[in-house]
């Protein structure tokens, strides 16, 4: 029997299958400027949305495997986050359904290969030919991954086609659920479409070999196969990509495996409540009602089911980055993103270092100071590292000037977690001391560093926005206070050690250094000029 596989055709169908996911994954990342991805974003900012669109493209495209694979690639990309996947592949579940519906009241079904062939041809000349205009080039890439994704699909099929000739079905006509289940499954994961085999079930019902009951198991353990396709598009071991594969997985799986144990007790609600007894159109309306309850049933737990995909599939702890370790620095539009994430996050941590040190916010469990600073610099030597990444990419000077900017904001970070690092020990050393005047100078030092941070804390959760403050206001306000604790210093020297004065006024100068370094990071400003000149001239 396994001589009928084409192996030829067969291993052909899947290097297609894999190249054309990886041009169409490529391109939509390059394309992935402003405007697409404001545009994917907010068409799928939801996952109500999403499951809409999903089920539009998914009925347009009559391939749920197809759209799965487009989610895989758009959220390795950077494009689209786990929530929005999971909507779409809901919606693709539902829009393959019109399949179905097609074959049984139509009878027609789209032959997508010719379509596919003019789409690499025309994507390929795009690609090649104009390839002088970038956006035309990837426009090509896209098409022609896209196509390819459909030759490859039709070739695997193609290389089985006497294999399912040869199925004699009416072998299951007695066969139990279980077993039907396991050809479903097992078919639709080597043809690769779930529509084929909702094509080849209804046929066998038409002639008269298969009931609705072993349809129904059938169509079960097919809607479970479609995820082996999906798992084919992660093999690169992406984590994101793995996450939308186990999402997928786990959702047909748990859809399926509901239904196939209510199977007896859903085939009565279709024939005798809803009178449906016509056993092709009983399948379609059981096919498209297992996957909208489906959708409808998992729709409220989708962040607690994310939540629990992502303990599931997780990243090694070989980085303490959250973001831009999940995309390549070639995805430039993606790159960006991640980049301004991870400056957020290198931002809070080195906030959170003062606050840490002047003991204005409890130390994480687990984590000594040591340890703290140590994966704080850590993260920004891999922020630099991911920099120097990218500057490889860039095609615009501004490109380039945003992100030497963005360079100097990291070092600027970095400079301040390691002043406030070089007084810790005078810090702990003083922070009980019971000299009145040492007490009054490290109170307003540590009131003064719990007011800018909090006050920068508060432009980090806003979106850049302070409610009292401009980062310039703070920034004055910094130097004046230097200003201040070095005059109460001199004026109070004669009730400090002999060496205790110029320890005091260290600690001020590098208290004052850490403060206005994250100032100067978020603002990034590399010309600070302006900010000294009207320093100097608010102190005089």
């Amino acid at each position: 029997m396994w001589q009928l596989i084409e192996w030829s055709r067969l291993l052909g169908g899947l290097g297609a299958f894999l190249l054309g996911m990886h041009l169409l994954e490529t391109a939509l990342a390059q394309m992935g400027g402003s405007s697409f991805s404001k545009l994917l974003r907010k068409a799928t900012r939801t996952p109500l949305l999403g499951i809409f669109w999903g089920t539009v493209v998914t009925a347009l495209l009559q391939s749920s495997s197809l759209v799965s694979l487009m989610v895989v690639a758009l959220v390795g990309a950077g494009i689209l986050g786990l929530p929005q996947a999971f909507g779409l592949i809901m919606g693709a579940n539902i829009g393959t359904t019109a399949t179905g519906w097609l074959v049984t009241l139509i009878g027609f079904k789209l032959n997508v290969e010719k379509f596919a062939l003019w789409g690499l041809g025309i994507g390929a000349f795009l690609a090649v030919i104009w390839s002088y205009k970038t956006w035309m080039k990837l426009a090509g890439q896209a098409i022609a991954g896209f196509a390819l994704l459909f030759i490859g699909l039709e070739w695997m099929k193609e290389a089985i086609a006497h294999f399912a000739e040869v199925v004699d079905l009416s072998a299951w006509q007695e066969a139990g659920a279980l077993t039907l289940f396991i050809v479903g499954f097992v078919l639709t994961a080597i043809i690769q479409s779930s529509s084929a085999t909702m094509a080849i079930t209804l046929s066998a019902m038409h002639a008269g070999i298969l009931g609705f009951y072993q349809g129904a198991a059938l169509m079960i353990g097919a809607d479970l196969g479609t995820t082996v396709t999906v798992f084919l598009g992660t093999l690169d071991g992406n984590v994101v990509k793995r996450q939308v594969a186990l999402t997928h997985f786990l959702f047909n799986f748990i859809v399926n495996m509901t239904a196939f144990v209510f199977l007896p007790w859903e085939i009565a609600l279709i024939e005798k409540i809803l009178g449906i007894y016509d056993p092709l159109l009983a399948l379609v309306a059981f096919h498209s009602a297992l996957n909208v309850l489906g959708a409808v049933l998992f729709f409220p737990f989708i962040h607690p089911f994310m939540r629990l995909i992502e303990r599931l599939v997780k990243q090694k702890k070989t980085t303490e980055a959250r973001f831009i370790h999940q995309v390549p620095a070639s995805q430039t539009d993606a790159a960006f993103i991640a980049l301004q994430k991870e400056m957020a996050h290198l931002a809070e941590r080195v906030i959170g270092w003062g606050r840490l040190l002047w003991d204005i916010k409890p130390l994480p469990r687990h984590e000594s100071p040591e340890a703290f600073y140590a994966a704080t610099k850590q993260l920004g030597s891999e922020v630099i590292a991911y920099i120097a990444q990218l500057q490889q990419h860039m095609k615009t000077e501004s490109d380039a000037q945003t992100l030497t900017n963005l360079l100097w904001s990291v070092r600027r970070l970095l400079r301040a977690a390691k002043s406030l690092k070089d007084i810790r020990h005078n810090m702990e050393h003083y922070r009980y001391d019971e000299r009145e005047a040492v007490r009054h100078l490290i109170t307003h030092m540590r009131e003064h560093a719990s007011l800018t941070l909090s006050a920068l804390e508060e432009k980090q959760a806003n979106g850049g926005q302070m409610q009292d403050w401009t980062l310039r206001d703070l920034w004055t306000l910094n130097r004046e206070h230097q200003h201040r604790l070095n005059e109460e210093v001199l004026l109070n020297i004669t009730l400090y050690a002999p060496e205790e004065a110029a320890t005091f006024l260290n600690m001020i100068h590098e208290n004052k250094e850490y403060l206005e370094s994250i100032i100067e990071a978020l603002e990034r400003r590399t010309d600070t000029g302006e900010l000294q000149e009207a320093a100097a001239q608010k102190i005089t």
